[in-house]
């Protein structure tokens, strides 16, 4: 007699890989499509954002390195160590403009070296605590080095570059 459940036959059954995978390769397209394309259009956003940064860091670099430099020199860095502090506390400690040192330290807020609260407070961030003096690894006194050494240089090295100028390190600060 017949039984009513289905036996396995001694043959596996096989898919062949041709019919399967068209089937496969339309559901993606179908699927998937829309979020293909709009995913190529986030990576080149992305990709066109960085490459953006990049140059637009390149061309600010000088300023925004001399913001680092002066807030250093100034012991801005050392002076947020002991808490938060407001940019008229601050201008008071460093004997400086407070309308200036407020500009100088909102761009430092925006380089992630300091944190600005609403209230006006700024406070250090793990790349300002790098610039304080008591850090073990301060990198305070190569930024001011830096600063002292490197910054006067720079525009003389469109002579150099131009002219054939000597050294434009040298004809800054002469040999040593």
């Amino acid at each position: 007699m017949d039984s009513p459940i289905p036996t396995k036959s001694a043959t596996p059954v096989t898919y062949s890989l041709e019919i399967k995978q068209p089937l496969i390769k339309r559901w993606k397209r179908r699927m998937l499509g829309p979020f293909r394309k709009m995913g190529r259009a986030l990576l080149g956003w992305i990709v066109d954002k960085a490459r953006y940064e990049i140059v637009y860091l390149t061309f600010h670099g000088y300023d925004l390195a001399t913001c680092a430099y002066v807030a250093a020199k100034l012991g801005v860095f050392d002076h947020l160590n002991d808490g938060p502090k407001s940019a008229d506390e601050l201008a008071k400690l460093t004997q400086s403009d407070p309308s200036n040192l407020y500009r100088m330290l909102r761009g430092l807020a925006a380089l992630r070296y300091l944190h600005q609260s609403d209230d006006g407070q700024f406070s250090l961030s793990a790349f300002g605590e790098l610039l304080c003096e008591d850090h073990p690894r301060s990198l305070r006194h190569w930024a001011i080095q830096w600063g002292q050494d490197v910054l006067p240089v720079l525009p003389e090295f469109e002579n150099q570059v131009q002219q054939g100028a000597s050294n434009a390190f040298i004809r800054t600060h002469g040999k040593s």
